[in-house]
C-alpha cells in the first residue's frame, strides 16, 4: 500500500520536476519535504557518492503523523 502511494507521488512531482538526466556534480542535493524515506536515502547515497557538499532537506509538516516537527 505504502509503496503504490509513494509510486503516485513520484509520479505526479514529474509535472514539475524533470529528472530526464543522470545526476552530476551539484552544489547542493535538495530534498523535497515528504513523509518518505526513499528520497532522503537517495539523497545519502548521492551525497556519500560525492555528488555534492551540501544536503538540504524541506518540510516541516509530516503527512505521516499529520503534525508539524
Amino acid at each position: 500500500m505504502m509503496n503504490d502511494v509513494y509510486e503516485k507521488f513520484l509520479k505526479s512531482s514529474e509535472e514539475f520536476i524533470f529528472a530526464e538526466n543522470k545526476p552530476e556534480k551539484s552544489d547542493i542535493i535538495f530534498v523535497p519535504g515528504n513523509g518518505y524515506p526513499q528520497m532522503a536515502e537517495k539523497a545519502a547515497e548521492l551525497f556519500k557518492k560525492g555528488m555534492a557538499d551540501w544536503i538540504l532537506p524541506s518540510g516541516k509538516y509530516s503527512v505521516v503523523n499529520g503534525q508539524c516537527h
